[in-house]
């Protein structure tokens, strides 16, 4: 029986042990027989945990604990996820992370090729990296796979992009 052909008693079962993936609960959602059976599930898994009260190994413990504490810190932005925003004509910054206390964020700016993105003043160090096409600043030409730190306090020249870019840029926090 191939996955998808599942009935709605071995989803239910499966999702109830955090084992069911979209594709596996995708056709029950609307079913009220899913949420049936999904619910007499969660109550027996409950009512088991509670007849029969076990403190997991040390080890065990400490796996799952490192387990969820990595899922908590964490943060993932898949790539078709979040928003382009317009920064200048043909030049878009999709954000990836901002941390509102330090003041450091993560983004990806992408140009048309022709775009232009205009000289500005940098407050804080600004990590780039280019990870398509290529960028130019001043007569310095900035191939995929090339770094660039711009030391806070300085003066980003112009950037312009003959054939279109993808760059990731890592900007530091504003000393307060």
């Amino acid at each position: 029986m191939e996955r998808e052909d599942l009935p709605v008693d071995d989803v239910a079962a499966l999702d109830c042990l955090g084992m069911a993936d979209e594709a596996d609960l995708a056709p029950w959602l609307a079913d009220s027989r899913f949420e049936a059976a999904s619910t007499a599930y969660r109550e027996v898994a409950a009512a088991l945990a509670l007849a029969h009260p076990q403190t997991p190994p040390p080890r065990l413990r400490d796996r799952v604990l490192k387990s969820v504490a990595f899922e908590a810190s964490k943060q993932v932005v898949r790539r078709d996820e979040g928003v382009w925003k317009p920064l200048s004509p043909g030049v878009e910054r999709k954000m990836l992370r901002y941390d509102p206390a330090t003041r450091e964020s993560a983004f990806l700016l992408r140009m048309q090729p022709g775009a232009v993105l205009p000289e500005h003043h940098h407050h804080a160090a600004e990590q780039c990296l280019v990870l398509e096409g290529s960028v130019r600043m001043e007569s310095e030409v900035y191939r995929a796979g090339d770094y660039i730190v711009l030391a806070a306090g300085s003066d980003h020249p112009l950037v312009v992009s003959a054939e279109g870019c993808v760059v990731f840029i890592a900007y530091a926090g504003v000393a307060r």
